[in-house]
C-alpha cells in the first residue's frame, strides 16, 4: 500500500529517495531480503528504517538483475551472516553493508545468466499454470463421476 506525504515533508526526506532500478536490501529483521525497485508514478522514498538501497546508475560494470540474482542466492545470504551486529535482534549496519563484495564476471556472463534465469522462470510460470488447469479438470471429472454423469 501506499502513503503520500506533501511536497514539504518530501523536501525533508528526499534523501531517502528511490527510483526505478535501485536495489532494496532489508537490514533488520530478515536480513538480506532483496528486490529490485519498479517503475513507479511520481516520487517514492524508504519509510521503513530496515532498508538500504544500492544505486547502480551505471551498468556498464554490473547489471541491476544480475546483482539481484547474486544477492538472493542461499549463499549468498550465509555470506552476508559475517556482517551482522547485535545479540538479541541481528541487523546489518551501513559499515557492514560497505564491506559487501560481490562477484562481477564480464556482461556477457552477466547477461547470459539474467536471460536464463528469466527463461527458467517463465517455464516455471508455465508448468505452474498446466498443473493449476489440470487440477480443475480434475475437479470436474470428480464432481461428474460422483454426480453419476460419468
Amino acid at each position: 500500500s501506499f502513503k503520500y506525504i506533501t511536497v514539504a515533508k518530501f523536501d525533508e526526506v528526499k534523501r531517502s529517495e528511490v527510483m526505478a532500478g535501485d536495489v532494496l536490501v532489508s537490514t533488520k529483521g530478515t536480513i538480506g531480503n532483496v528486490c529490485l525497485m519498479p517503475e513507479l508514478d511520481g516520487h517514492s522514498v524508504l519509510s521503513a528504517t530496515g532498508t538500504v538501497r544500492l544505486q547502480l546508475r551505471d551498468e556498464s560494470l554490473i547489471r541491476r538483475q544480475f546483482v539481484v540474482s547474486q544477492m538472493t542466492m542461499s549463499s549468498f545470504k550465509s555470506y552476508l551472516r559475517r556482517f551482522e551486529a547485535g545479540s538479541n535482534q541481528k541487523y546489518l549496519n551501513l559499515a557492514g553493508v560497505r564491506r559487501i563484495e560481490l562477484v562481477v564476471p564480464p556482461l556477457e556472463l552477466q547477461d547470459r545468466h539474467c536471460s536464463l534465469r528469466d527463461r527458467v522462470w517463465r517455464l516455471r510460470a508455465r508448468q505452474r499454470d498446466v498443473a493449476d488447469h489440470s487440477h480443475l479438470l480434475f475437479d470436474s471429472l470428480a464432481q461428474r463421476a460422483f454426480r453419476g454423469e460419468l
